[in-house]
């Protein structure tokens, strides 16, 4: 029922979103799962990052999606209705476990000595369906695992960092 109720209120607020049956087709995209000296946040902190790309030409929401550190767990992190990527665009994710500092921080950190990200949907049933997933070893400070091509390319470690724009 709520995932339901969050599609009617999107739908009358006339933006795409993840109802029904089909999630948006979002992927993970590349991370730094140890900025010491890079990109930082609002905040002025150099906190771990994970790129989600939108591979769609439309505006999608993500309300209804998931991310997380830990396979066990895959609802760690759930996105509400105010979380969108734009058509063919790029958003960054701070994995500081501070969600105070914005709604694109999440409720956990990244490990430096590698783990696995899952990108999950939980549907109109309830159920919770993977949509993406990457497992990782120990990262070198200050370089990305990207996807290159974006999307649907291969895993390219020790990458420089690229957030939200192209990895070639």
């Amino acid at each position: 029922m709520r995932l339901l109720s969050l599609c009617s209120l999107t739908v009358a607020a006339l933006a795409l979103t993840a109802c029904g049956d089909t999630p948006p087709d979002v992927v993970i995209n590349e991370f730094v799962a140890d900025n010491a000296t890079g990109e930082v946040d609002e905040a002025g902190e150099f906190a771990d990052w994970i790129e989600l790309h939108n591979l769609g030409t439309s505006t999608v929401s993500l309300a209804g999606l998931s991310i997380s550190d830990d396979a066990a767990d895959p609802l760690k992190h759930s996105f509400t209705g105010d979380v969108e990527i734009g058509p063919s665009g790029y958003l960054i994710l701070w994995a500081d476990e501070d969600i105070t500092e914005g709604s694109n921080h999440l409720r956990f950190r990244l490990s430096k000595d590698g783990e696995g990200l899952y990108l999950s949907w939980q549907n109109s049933d309830g159920g919770i369906d993977a949509i993406d997933s990457v497992e990782y070893g120990p990262q070198e400070p200050d370089t990305s695992s990207a996807r290159t091509p974006d999307g649907d390319g291969d895993w390219v470690d020790g990458s420089v960092p690229t957030p939200g724009a192209s990895n070639g």
